[in-house]
């Protein structure tokens, strides 16, 4: 899988979870804020992580699913052909925009920092307001709020808050506005500040923004973050107003926060931007408790539904690891994208003529390899793709890095080709290359001239030879997945024991003539004799392959 591939699928099937995500806690109807924040916690890690998970699983299917197959072809236009030496590959320039977008996210980041510690020290402390002598030891009594909530400095600023802010020294910043508030509502929004402090939630809220840095280009993680920072404000809500006691003026103080006009954008603080007021009001408003039994019933089933949604993902659209611009001799037997959606030349649509080529480089004297490679021919005329087929198994090889070399060698020679623009691209060419002194190592070996007599063509006073051992054809997956069918005329010579010796191919089907060759090869006949002596032949065979198997 191209790199551009790998990030856009890996895009859309993490949408596609967060989108799932969102589905199901409105399916569910979750509304006790621990559930939520469980909830849009884990969904802000698993929408990320689920797609990439089968990775770590061996073995890949043989040919993508339809929707894998979409992606590819969608995006191979910028995967483009092999990048030149001296330029930047994909994955290089995938890594440069990661990089430059964390890099602007960061800086936006720390502009809102500077400014909110700018306010803090223009702001003056508060200490005389028995609203917040008050709140401090309401929240010391709450469970877990001994100790938190009390040294917590608050300061008041004439430009914004309230917020809560600082990844390791917190400290809230309240409007001076507030001061002109009743006791009632200004008890409730420096409970609400405090509390914030001793749930560690500003630390929390630090963290989600780092990896919102890390997954900028990820939608679903902005949903997911957007919503887990709204959870923890409905289970703040929840707490304040059973601390204090008095949900009508918490009400009134948190319209009166929405009613301030937001100075403070860049900041990352917990409380500065008021999520969905409408919502938080409106479950202020109503009991929301759950039963223990019934909780855990809604985590399994949600679980269970996300998992089974993941998995019917990772099956119709599986994500493969990125290839390099030098993948391994094994990297180089799945079909590209383009190979896929090529079309193999035909009477109407011929091949194009080549009107250059390169030699592979191999060092003179060694014995090398002839091997099949298919390419494809983009409306240019150039190779855009190109990978070798058949390569023989490592146990036959006298040395297996040599067959690497090889194949590295006859890619870099074909990706050089030009061929005139063929007249429907990309088009799939099958060819045989040969580099260095050609030598099959896929083929059983040819028997040595003996200076025989010259083979005779069967027929006239000739009898046909009887075929006594029958290989039937490996159809080619490439060709199978194309629809290519149809009857491969081979002409074979047969030496005096039956054995075939040489083929040529009198009928042809590009797609279809190495596995028609490959499986002839291995036929035997039983000796063709004239005048008692047994002597060497001609025949004529015919392979049918049909997509009925």
């Amino acid at each position: 899988m191209a790199p551009y591939t790998f990030v856009v699928a890996w895009w859309l099937q993490a949408t596609l979870l967060g989108l799932i995500a969102l589905l199901l806690a409105r399916l569910a109807r979750l509304r006790h804020p621990s559930l939520l924040e469980s909830w849009w916690s884990s969904s802000a890690v698993m929408v990320v992580v689920v797609p990439v998970m089968p990775l770590l699983i061996p073995g890949t299917p043989s040919a993508p699913p339809p929707l894998a197959s979409f992606v590819e072809s969608a995006t191979v236009a910028l995967a483009g052909p092999a990048h030149p030496s001296g330029l930047l590959s994909p994955s290089t320039w995938l890594a440069l925009i990661w990089g430059a977008g964390i890099v602007l996210r960061l800086g936006w980041l720390a502009a809102g920092q500077r400014r909110v510690r700018r306010l803090e020290r223009q702001g003056r402390p508060i200490e005389d307001d028995p609203a917040l002598t008050t709140a401090r030891a309401l929240v010391a009594g709450l469970p877990g709020g001994s100790g938190r909530g009390i040294p917590v400095p608050v300061v008041a600023t004439a430009d914004a808050g309230p917020f809560a802010f600082g990844p390791w020294t917190v400290r809230v910043v309240v409007p001076t506005s507030l001061l002109a508030l009743p006791e009632p509502q200004r008890i409730a929004v420096y409970v609400h500040e405090l509390l914030h402090a001793a749930r560690f939630d500003v630390q929390r809220s630090y963290r989600d923004e780092v990896w919102r840095l890390v997954w900028w280009w990820q939608p679903a993680v902005w949903w997911m973050l957007a919503r887990l920072r709204l959870a923890r404000e409905l289970a703040v809500d929840r707490a304040v107003v059973e601390a204090t006691g008095a949900r009508r003026a918490y009400v009134d103080a948190l319209l009166w926060c929405g009613a301030r006009s937001e100075r403070l954008a860049l900041s990352s603080q917990v409380g500065g931007s008021r999520h969905a007021l409408v919502r938080r009001v409106a479950l202020l408003c109503e009991e929301v408790e759950m039963t223990a039994v019934r909780r855990w019933i809604t985590i399994l089933g949600l679980g269970l539904a996300f998992g089974g949604a993941s998995m019917v993902i990772a099956q119709h659209s599986p994500l493969r690891g990125p290839q390099g611009a030098s993948p391994s001799v094994a990297s180089r037997t799945e079909p590209g994208p383009l190979e896929r959606a090529a079309v193999p030349p035909t009477l109407d649509t011929p091949a194009p003529r080549r009107t250059s080529a390169a030699t592979p480089a191999w060092p003179e004297g060694e014995s090398g390899y002839l091997l099949r490679v298919h390419i494809v021919i983009d409306a240019a005329g150039q190779v855009a793709e190109a990978r070798v087929v058949g390569v023989p198994a490592p146990d036959v090889l006298p040395s297996t890095p040599r067959l690497a070399s090889a194949v590295e060698a006859a890619l870099d020679a074909v990706r050089q080709w030009q061929f005139e623009a063929p007249v429907v691209a990309p088009m799939l060419l099958a060819t045989d290359v040969a580099v260095g002194e050609p030598r099959r190592v896929d083929a059983p070996p040819k028997r040595a001239a003996t200076g025989g007599p010259t083979p005779l063509r069967v027929g006239g006073g000739i009898a046909p030879p009887k075929k006594i051992l029958d290989v039937k054809p490996e159809y080619p997956q490439v060709a199978f997945d194309a629809k290519v069918q149809g009857v491969v005329i081979i002409e074979c010579t047969l030496d005096t024991e039956g054995v075939v010796t040489d083929t040529r191919v009198v009928r042809s089907i590009p797609l279809l003539d190495q596995a028609a060759v490959d499986a002839v090869r291995q036929w035997r006949y039983t000796p063709t004799r004239l005048n008692g002596e047994a002597v060497p032949v001609i025949v004529t065979v015919t392979v049918n392959f049909t997509l009925s198997r």
